[in-house]
């Protein structure tokens, strides 16, 4: 049975990582204190929490039940191996060959994915592969399942495998002078995919109101943006990723309230066909949206300089054609396996 809640969240995550996106060029370009620059941080604070509410959501749905280590490996490998490996290289060289720079070196692209995860948002991809990695440990322990010997044969090998990532981030860091640390993340992301199927189980057994839990959110991001006017201002520290970021102390709170709240009013939910379709295109959406903000703004230059009336325009055109085109690629076999 589809939930449409999880659907209402998933729709809610998506706009928020647009939401971030387009409003970082403005946060980053504009001076800090100015009337631009507060709309910008205030939209980005009330949007820091797409990519934790996308991992609760697969917490909710993946854990708590049978299968097997091997089996779940394998049933999700290509899942997440074509999409990796296709916008990995769109990205690449179509950012590259836009910008008339040398297209394919397969060095350039190793190196990019070890220092940035591919491009400014495929880092969680990354990431969330090595996250799924201790899914099956996890739900082990949430169905009280006994471990057989090929599980303990693949968590040692997973052991192993972050073993030899720990000794490449010293190794890069000395020699190649490479920051490699966004792997340790995936530690987090379990964190917030079992927060995810806590809530999505045990939400109506916990008596608190959904309105409160609004408010916290509100006050809490609220919080944020006034953090990041106090460290750019005092610490000369102008990053919209800085005081928030996915998986930090203030997201988790803030994510968690809003899982909550759907989840809490889920039942009141009507069904729509509009927003069960935004949420089927949410994956896709979010590989390709950063490539509709960056043609946007190469083809309408002058948007650049309309700073906060930008973002609204830049946020319904990306999200727009970001859904169009990937609910028409859906349409189509072959692209189902990218989107």
């Amino acid at each position: 049975m589809r939930l449409f809640w999880i659907d209402a969240v998933r729709v809610f995550a998506i706009l928020s990582v647009i939401g971030i996106h387009v409003s970082a060029p403005v946060f980053k370009h504009t001076e800090v204190g100015a009337a631009t620059w507060w709309i910008a941080d205030f939209i980005n604070s009330f949007s820091r929490f797409g990519v934790p509410l996308f991992l609760m959501i697969s917490g909710s749905l993946l854990l708590g039940k049978e299968y097997d280590t091997l089996d779940f490996y394998k049933k999700r490998a290509l899942r997440l191996l074509f999409p990796l490996v296709f916008w990995t290289a769109f990205y690449h060289l179509g950012i590259n060959f836009l910008n008339g720079r040398e297209l394919f070196r397969l060095k350039d692209i190793f190196f990019l994915i070890i220092n940035k995860g591919g491009f400014y948002h495929l880092w969680y991809l990354y990431v969330f592969s090595l996250a799924m990695l201790f899914v099956p440990f996890v739900n082990m322990i949430i169905i009280g399942k006994k471990a057989t010997s090929r599980d303990y044969y693949v968590l040692i090998a997973i052991i192993v495998i972050f073993s030899i990532l720990l000794q490449s981030t010293l190794i890069l860091q000395v020699v190649k002078n490479i920051k490699f640390n966004w792997y340790i993340s995936s530690m987090t992301f379990v964190g917030l995919m079992l927060v995810g199927y806590i809530i999505s189980k045990k939400y109506d057994t916990i008596n608190f109101n959904s309105k409160v839990a609004i408010i916290i959110v509100l006050l809490l991001s609220l919080i944020g943006a006034i953090l990041n006017y106090t460290v750019a201002v005092k610490l000369n520290i102008h990053k919209d990723n800085f005081v928030i970021i996915a998986g930090g102390p203030l997201s988790l709170i803030i994510s968690s309230f809003i899982f909550y709240a759907f989840a809490k009013v889920g039942g009141h939910l009507r069904p729509s066909k509009l927003l069960s379709s935004i949420a089927d295109t949410s994956f896709g959406v979010y590989l390709l949206h950063p490539a509709i903000i960056f043609l946007s703004l190469k083809a309408f230059p002058v948007l650049k300089s309309l700073g906060i009336i930008e973002i609204p325009i830049l946020f319904c055109i990306t999200f727009t054609i970001s859904h169009c085109t990937i609910y028409c690629m859906r349409r189509i076999t072959i692209f189902r396996y990218i989107t």
